[in-house]
């Protein structure tokens, strides 16, 4: 099938390190590995991907950058983001005509409505993934501006799109309360590339010999309760055998700087890194974390917890969404109840105590990450949906 896989959002670039960045280069390298012929178009696709497939960029309109403002941040990228349908109705147009998609698939972006309606209008099978309910969230968070539009042209785009793929049941349950039919909603979590899966004789883990690493991956926002994780390590660090390992950045590495202060040599903290570096990370971790906080709207579906996985690590999370789905307590991974400090640093104790039960875990997580969980697979399921239909 030829599939023209489509990202407007500005903030996503091909080659980024964040967990969105990856998703999609999981997902198109899935596709391309089903045999699939391939054309992404981004807006964002400065520097080297690796995704190995042709890349067509959405150009930023030249007048945008003479309303730049310190003063009107907000305001400026709501309007690149309208912009931004202009320019990829006329990108897809060029498309259409060299490379006639028989399917168009969509990483929903905030704003995002030319790819549903341009799909419609020309008979093209279209599938909009949906990670997160973006109006809402640009309300909630980020204080955006145009609101109305965002919310006016988030509706459309559901609306218009042959099948939308939520990545979490609770996430499709929010659609469905917007009034979008279930029939055409499927829930598909996240995936993983099988590169994870592959043992690493880790030159990191060197550093950490002797050492029970606890580690943790991820953008250190405030909803990935980074003050569980440094409240914790304060308490374990009476006992030196612990070290923290941090991968990543985020809003929340200030206070990780002044736990590395408090402990010097104790914490390791990578910042941002490219993607394809991670895997060794995970593998020089002896327990792996996800203590997201008990949110009322918590329908993520963490890449981590995925990575950790396949990586055979013993994974601690927090039973919330559908984090308490994907592992099984006590065999695939340990959980504990969200807000909950003791139940955490209890649980971090009982898994470094015994070796044992680490290993079992990780492979117990391994074998079920490679059962079920692959990108290949999820790639598979969805375009099966596309074809045949929602059940």
């Amino acid at each position: 099938m030829r599939i023209c896989y489509l990202c407007q959002d500005i903030g996503v670039p091909l080659n980024g390190h964040k967990g969105a960045s990856a998703h999609v280069r999981g997902f198109v390298r899935a596709l391309k590995l089903l045999g699939h012929d391939l054309l992404v178009v981004t807006s964002s696709s400065d520097g080297d991907s690796g995704i190995g497939v042709p890349v067509v960029s959405v150009p930023r309109p030249a007048l945008l950058k003479d309303i730049q403002t310190h003063e009107h941040q907000k305001m400026v990228r709501a309007l690149s983001h309208l912009c931004n349908n202009v320019a990829t109705e006329q990108v897809l147009n060029g498309v259409n005509e060299s490379f006639q998609p028989e399917l168009i698939y969509e990483r929903y972006s905030p704003f995002a409505v030319a790819g549903s309606i341009f799909a419609r209008q020309h008979g093209i099978r279209h599938i909009l993934e949906v990670n997160a309910l973006l109006s809402d969230e640009g309300k909630r968070y980020r204080g955006q501006a145009l609101q109305e539009a965002s919310e006016f042209l988030e509706q459309t785009a559901f609306d218009r799109t042959s099948l939308i793929i939520t990545v979490s049941r609770e996430l499709k349950e929010s659609l469905i309360s917007l009034g979008i039919p279930s029939g055409k909603i499927a829930d598909v979590p996240n995936g993983v590339e099988e590169s994870f899966f592959s043992p690493i004789n880790s030159s990191i883990r060197e550093k950490f010999h002797n050492k029970i690493v606890i580690g943790f991956v991820g953008s250190l926002k405030p909803w990935h309760a980074v003050d569980l994780l440094t409240d914790s390590f304060r308490i374990l660090a009476c006992d030196p055998v612990y070290h923290m390992l941090v991968v990543g950045d985020g809003t929340m590495m200030k206070d990780l700087k002044i736990l590395k202060k408090e402990f010097p040599g104790r914490v390791t903290l990578t910042g941002n890194i490219n993607h394809h570096d991670v895997p060794e990370y995970i593998h020089a971790m002896d327990i792996a974390v996800a203590p997201y906080p008990n949110l009322e709207k918590f329908y993520f579906s963490p890449l981590k917890i995925f990575e950790y996985m396949a990586a055979g690590k013993a994974v601690i999370a927090t039973r919330v969404g559908q984090v308490g789905e994907l592992i099984q307590h006590g065999k695939t991974g340990w959980l504990v109840p969200p807000n909950d400090p003791p139940a955490f640093l209890e649980a971090i104790r009982k898994l470094s105590r015994n070796r044992a039960l680490r290993e079992r875990l990780g492979q117990e997580a391994a074998d079920n990450a490679l059962a079920y969980h692959t990108w290949r697979k999820r790639a598979a399921h969805i375009l099966d949906l596309c074809l045949n239909g929602v059940s």
